[in-house]
């Protein structure tokens, strides 16, 4: 999963561990690549697997 904010630039990736079936989720912690805290705003996080994207977009909020 990859983190965007409004204006398309890459904040985060998160990645899960690989060969779980089912259910998984993945926690953002509000930080950038470099561990810093991110301003309160609108991000985007986009779904991939294996590399490539699925197209689904979901919309975050995030409040400090």
């Amino acid at each position: 999963m990859r983190i965007h904010d409004v204006q398309g630039r890459l904040v985060k990736r998160l990645e899960s561990i690989d060969g779980l079936a089912g259910e998984n989720r993945i926690t953002w912690q509000g930080v950038d690549e470099q561990g810093r805290e991110v301003a309160s705003g609108t991000y985007f996080a986009a779904l991939s697997l294996e590399g490539a994207a699925t197209g689904a977009v979901v919309r975050l909020s995030l409040v400090r």
